[in-house]
């Protein structure tokens, strides 16, 4: 069912100047001299609403390279109806710049992101970070490790999400387009069948509808993994994945709820519950930390006219008493 495939390459490269603005030529600068002696160079506008002036000349270049992947559909030719689809399978880009006026490690690291989608289900990204120098004793040094026969470069960080939403709108899609063409294809052999018979299709009003009965609701998940390296040996791992759920019970009524759990600590963060109801000219918030460090409640019923919010009734407890 593919047609064709594309890569698309988008090189980026840009220059950027900053003079050294302490310098007395521009005038930013004053010095003043303590009783010591020594002398304490200082912004003149550094605690002005906009701020001072940078100090110290940077001089860099950077390189960026994106890459952009896409395949294109074939129609079907069964269905006349059916049309080309451009879909992106993925994104990388990658990031790289070079620092003139550094007096050591100019090279910074190089940074490559990575994007996809499947379908409107799953959204997955990730970055990870490669360092071009050594470490001696926990500390960069200004030796590249290619130099000392370690290789090119070294994964130092690593970042990765996975997201997925799920919703009542979103599963009633998905079946009514797998049942549209089985719907098309029996109306047609009706049709068909009546008209061979002569008849009429009055009978359809002795069917009855069958109600709507769902109810609205959403549900996300989201992972999320990290790992830095302070030094070639010493890592510092998070990882943890978070839900969010939210239900219309009736017009008024809404719940909703949301959670995460941590599994580098292997314990669940503080969930939290959230009930809301349309009382007409008012209406009435419970949130609620049930477990955790950070327990307590709040519960609230207030005008809902803007300009008569602060009629209110409010009781709390724990952790939204602002202790």
């Amino acid at each position: 069912g593919v047609e064709a495939m594309r890569h698309t390459i988008e090189p980026r490269l840009t220059y950027s100047f900053r003079p050294d603005f302490s310098k007395d030529f521009w005038g930013y600068y004053d010095s003043y001299t303590t009783a010591d002696g020594k002398i304490v160079k200082y912004d003149k506008f550094g605690n002005e609403i906009f701020g001072g002036a940078s100090k110290g000349q940077s001089q860099q270049l950077n390189f960026s390279l994106g890459n952009i992947f896409e395949i294109k559909t074939i129609k079907d030719p069964t269905d006349t109806t059916s049309q080309q689809r451009k879909i992106r399978l993925l994104n990388v880009d990658a990031g790289l710049s070079y620092n003139f006026s550094a007096d050591s490690l100019r090279l910074s690291d190089l940074s490559i992101g990575y994007r996809t989608q499947v379908s409107d289900l799953l959204n997955l990204s990730a970055r990870t970070g490669y360092t071009f120098y050594d470490y001696d004793g926990g500390k960069r040094i200004n030796k590249f490790l290619v130099s000392k026969g370690k290789g090119l470069f070294r994964l130092n960080s690593l970042s990765l999400s996975v997201s997925t939403s799920l919703s009542s709108d979103k599963i009633k899609k998905y079946l009514s387009s797998g049942d549209e063409s089985k719907n098309k294809k029996e109306k047609n052999d009706n049709t068909n069948h009546q008209e061979l018979l002569g008849e009429d299709s009055n009978d359809s009003i002795y069917e009855e509808e069958k109600p709507d009965i769902t109810i609205p609701w959403n549900l996300s998940f989201n992972y999320n993994y990290s790992m830095s390296k302070s030094t070639a040996s010493l890592a510092n791992v998070n990882s943890n994945i978070s839900a969010n759920f939210s239900i219309n019970l009736t017009k008024n009524w809404k719940i909703s709820t949301r959670g995460s759990y941590d599994f580098q600590r292997k314990e669940f963060s503080a969930p939290t519950i959230n009930v809301f109801r349309n009382l007409d000219c008012w209406e009435m918030s419970f949130t609620w930390n049930p477990i955790g460090t950070y327990r307590g409640f709040r519960f609230e019923i207030l005008m809902t006219a803007p300009e008569l919010r602060d009629i209110k009734v409010t009781r709390t407890e724990g952790l939204y008493t602002g202790r």
